[in-house]
């Protein structure tokens, strides 16, 4: 990843409930899987995280044109945020 060509921060207020860590799982799985579809690329890797001991995932997707992206996702409570990168 060495020229970066876009990137983007957001969040998303959840439903009441998904923070337990058994939910933090689930949603974590559904959002991994619909940022992907969303992408439409195809998951490389994936690695758990914790920032200040919130749940989130590291996830890198291939995309067409040699294009790489680097999401990280965490849910803080009933919010889960987005760090998005994309480079070639």
């Amino acid at each position: 990843m060495s020229n970066v060509r876009a990137m983007a921060v957001g969040y998303a207020d959840q439903p009441t409930g998904a923070a337990g860590s058994r939910n933090a799982e689930k949603t974590l799985n559904e959002s991994r899987d619909a940022s992907v579809t969303d992408l439409k690329g195809k998951l490389v890797s994936e690695t758990p995280i914790t920032l200040k001991g919130y749940p989130g995932r590291e996830l890198k997707v291939a995309l067409p044109k040699n294009y790489m992206v680097r999401l990280r996702l965490y849910l803080a409570g009933q919010r889960k945020y987005s760090v998005m990168i994309v480079a070639d």
